[in-house]
């Protein structure tokens, strides 16, 4: 992973301990990773919804992220045309 994730990971965990509840992780259009209330509502204001948590570890969150980094990197590449949407025979 990247020294960045890895710093935000690092970071999101320690805050995330705090909260003794969910947390819904949000995506700013920045890149920049923060959390909310699960009843909190940011993508009217342009942030991309990621995961719903509970006091996750670092593994775990960084497992989390990691596949919810790989499936929008596949969404790009199918929206750019960069991978067949069906396989040919």
């Amino acid at each position: 992973m990247f020294p960045k994730a890895e710093a935000q990971i690092r970071r999101l965990v320690e805050e995330l301990s705090h909260h003794r509840g969910y947390r819904t992780l949000w995506l700013d259009r920045r890149g920049y990773l923060c959390h909310s209330e699960p009843d909190d509502d940011y993508e009217s204001v342009g942030f991309t919804y990621v995961t719903t948590v509970f006091r996750p570890g670092a593994d775990e969150l960084g497992g989390i992220l990691g596949s919810f980094f790989a499936a929008r990197e596949r969404e790009r590449e199918i929206a750019h045309g960069l991978v067949p949407l069906l396989a040919t025979a």
